[in-house]
Parts: C-alpha cells; structure tokens; sequence
C-alpha cells in the first residue's frame, strides 16, 4: 500500500487528490538543480543567500519575483552585471532568466497537480504555447539542418524566454491588489530611469553616475561638435511602456491626483526626447495619433491642450532653465535634434548607413528564400558583407525574424499580435471603469506604435528589455477583464 502511494506522488495524483501543496514536490526538484550546479561551478557558493531568499519569495509571495525579472530587464543595469545562479560549463542563465524559468516550472507544476488550467486559460494561450513549441523547433532545426553552433543556437535563443512573463503575469497577478502593485512599480522604475537619464544628460558623457552605466555612451553629434550623453533603449523600453498609460490617465478629468500623472509626464517625455532615439521619437507621435483617433468628442481636444502644456513644461524643465542656471553643459540642444532628424536629407553618412541598410536586406532576403516556410532555425548564420562576418541578425526585425522561424513563425507572432488588439479593443469597449480603460488604452498604443519600429531593430527577437515588456503587455488586457482594478489608482 505504501509503495502504491508513493507511485501515486509521482503522477501527482496523490497531492491532487488530497490537496497538499504543490511547493512540496516542487522543492526538492529546485534543491537538486541547486545542489548540481553548486557542484559543477563551486564559485557559486557565494550566491547561497540569493538562492535562499529567492526560493521564500517563491514559496510566499512569487509576484515579487516577477517585478524583480521587470526591475533585472527594464533598469540602468546591464544584463552581464547579474550572476549565473544556474550554470554548466559555457552555458548559464542570468538571474533574471533563472527567476523567469523557476517559477514557469513551478506554475507548471502546480497547474498540472491542481489539474487546473483556469488561471492562464485565455485566446492568447493556443498561439503563445505553439510560438514555444516552435522555437524548440528552430532550434533544432539549425542544429541538424544547417549545423549550427550548439552554443551559438543556446545564446541565440534566451531572448525568447522572457515571452514566458506572459504566462507568469496570467497564472501569478490575479488580484487587485497584486496588479496594482505591479503598475505602481513599474511606474516608480520608470520615473527613476528617466531621471537618472535626465541628469547623467545635464552633467555629460565624462562623468558618469555610475560606472556601470554602459547604457550611456558619449557621441560627437554632427556639425554640433558637442559630447552628449545618450540613452541605450534598455532603459527607454520602460519609460515608454510607462508613459501611454499615465497619458491617457492624465486627459481623464474623472481620475484624481492629475499633478502627479503631470510629474510622470514630464520626466517621461523629457528623458524620450534626450535621448536623441529617433525610432521611438517617431513611435511617440504614432501613440499620439493613435490615442487621438481612438477616443472621442471633447477629449480630442483635450488631449490637444494637455499634450502642448506637457511639451511646455519639458521645454522650461530640460532646456530653458538647466541652461540658464548653467546645469547643462550642451547648449545646442536644438541644433542637435534638428540634426538628428534631418540627416536623412542632409548627411552623406546617412545616404552611406541606408545603403549600407539595403545591401543587409537584399543579404538576408537571400538566405530567407533558401528555407522560406521553417526559416534557417535560431542559431542560424549568414555572411554580412558590412562587417566581414558571419551574423544572425539583421536591423529589419521582421526579416530576422523571417530568417529564424520562416513564414510559419512569422504568422505565429501576427497571430498573437492580432488577438492582443483584439482583445484590448473588446475588453476597452465592454469596462466603464475610467481606471482600466486608461490602461488598456496605453498598453494597446504602446505595443502598435512600436510595430514600425521593428523595420529598424529586432525588437522581436533580440531586445530582451522590449520582450520582457511585450509578455507583460500582451497579458495585460486579459489580466484586467478577469479581476478588474475596483477603480484602485496608482
């Protein structure tokens, strides 16, 4: 009878049956993989107490590492800064991607004991598991077909774990109040970002905050011949994530505390603006067009006023008086951004870099039409003629993504884009709440005005700072419509 028991456990019968814990046999299972990588990297030894606090916030409150994975991925520090709790040989995951893979085990786990499946049940969750499964497949698909680097394939491939926070946000943020905690610190992240930008941008390149920000480098721009400070978008992604729902917060008359949403506006859009990021200056106006088609009557109008006031005040805040009180060390402000701007009309450097663009496109657009319909696999290579080497990216996300996962892949993701806008036009038309509209509202405007930002980076494929996010946004609609917020603002 004991032995039958035990047999029990193993296919989770027994806990299912009998309503224990899950944590219990999830456990032993994280201890193993602890006790084996401590083994094989002893070095590690020295994160025990990491490893301990991480496993009592996974086994109380697991949210808190979900805002921990947002804090690693979306802040002023680079990702190579984090240790390696898991380790083997050549191949580790960073802390962030260790958090996101414990607790998508744990979920996993539990969901399978408590044979329950409600909680990350959604339209979204068909086309987000066969993205998974595809990618397992572009794997190994460039593994045995075009004999990729195992490696290589490895490396290439971790970016696309943190699309599992849109699973983690589904299963763990299902109360009010553990959503209202999640947007608060997210806003909180990205007011701190954006100030340290705004300073480090006041003080210049030579002297820098901290000496791990590697996400600020100096640059001579153009005929200005003045060093400035710009912002890399690791820390952008979550500025900007956080400024379209503030926005549509701040033009809604029936929410409170506007002087507070005014002071995150500022910040927001001047750290945006100093940052000299042409793509997402261009995504920013598309938002704003986006917000103004989408609500109506007097709003529109609204909208109009409060964004020309916000500008006013970045004006005053960034540029007039820094300058004045002698705090800014660049002075042609101005002359910088319309330099910026203009070059595609004015700069022989820039006629170079979109040539140069072009031959990237034609180069990789030939190594697409070899494997169409899989794609090449992730981990996959090919000749860049610009640097001389073998590459797996290319500066058009949707082409490297071509590359990768084929034409199958990218259906996979427009399908997924597809439900996400569907899902947040429905849910934004169903709630009369002003708080979760707002919401809905800014996360839906953040994802498609960076859609054509994608032509310019793989924002899909390589940017973890911007996929993190994404998982995030995607399940936000879907976490919204099922708890609501009980009109709770941040």
């Amino acid at each position: 009878m004991q032995n039958r028991k035990y047999s029990n456990l193993i296919f989770g019968n027994y806990l299912a049956d009998r309503n224990i814990n899950p944590v219990a046999l999830f456990l032993p299972i994280v201890a193993f993989f602890l006790t084996f990588s401590l083994l094989i990297n002893p070095r590690l030894f020295s994160l025990l107490p990491i490893y301990i606090i991480a496993i009592m916030f996974l086994i109380f409150v697991p949210e808190l590492l979900i805002i921990a994975i947002i804090v690693f991925t979306s802040t002023i520090f680079p990702l190579d800064a984090f240790p390696q709790p898991i380790s083997f040989g050549n191949i580790g995951l960073y802390l962030p991607e260790t958090l996101i893979v414990v607790l998508l085990i744990r979920t996993i786990l539990t969901s399978l004991i408590k044979k329950d499946f409600k909680k990350i049940s959604s339209e979204m969750t068909a086309p987000m598991i066969l993205l998974f499964i595809w990618i397992i497949f572009s794997v190994a698909n460039a593994i045995i077909s075009q004999r990729a680097d195992l490696l290589k394939a490895i490396l290439n491939v971790r970016s696309y774990v943190y699309y599992a926070n849109f699973f983690l946000i589904l299963y763990y943020i299902d109360t009010p109040k553990k959503l209202n905690l999640l947007i608060k610190t997210s806003i909180i992240m990205a007011t701190v970002c954006a100030i340290f930008s705004l300073v480090q941008f006041m003080i210049g390149p030579e002297t820098k905050i901290f000496p791990w920000f590697t996400w600020v480098v100096g640059s001579v721009v153009y005929q200005s011949k003045e060093s400035v400070a710009r912002v890399f978008p690791k820390s952008l992604s979550i500025i900007y994530t956080a400024l379209f729902p503030v926005f549509v917060g701040f033009i809604n008359r029936a929410l409170k505390r506007k002087w507070l949403y005014m002071l995150f506006l500022l910040v927001f859009i001047s750290a945006i603006f100093i940052s000299f990021t042409r793509a997402i200056h261009y995504s920013l106006l598309f938002g704003f067009l986006i917000i103004w088609l989408v609500i109506k009557g007097k709003m529109r109008y609204r909208l109009i006023r409060n964004l020309i006031t916000v500008l006013l005040f970045v004006f005053l805040i960034i540029i007039y008086l820094p300058l004045q009180l002698g705090f800014m060390k660049v002075t042609n402000w101005w002359g910088i951004m319309f330099e910026r701007h203009s070059e595609f009309l004015t700069s022989g450097a820039a006629t170079e870099t979109l040539t140069w663009r072009a031959i990237e496109s034609m180069t990789i657009m030939n190594e697409i039409k070899k494997s169409p319909i899989i794609g090449n696999g992730i981990g996959a290579t090919y000749y860049h003629p610009l640097y001389n080497d073998n590459v797996a990216l290319a500066h058009n996300g949707y082409l490297s993504l071509l590359f990768q996962l084929g034409l199958v892949g990218l259906l996979i993701m427009c399908l997924i884009f597809y439900h996400f806008i569907y899902q947040s036009i429905k849910y934004y038309r169903q709630t009369n709440d002003i708080y979760d509209k707002s919401l809905i509202l800014g996360f839906l405007t953040v994802f498609i005005s960076i859609l054509p930002s994608a032509f310019s980076e793989p924002i899909f494929i390589k940017d973890y700072w911007w996929i993190s996010l994404l998982g995030i946004i995607w399940a936000m609609p879907i976490v919204i419509s099922k708890i609501g917020t009980n009109k709770a603002e941040p």
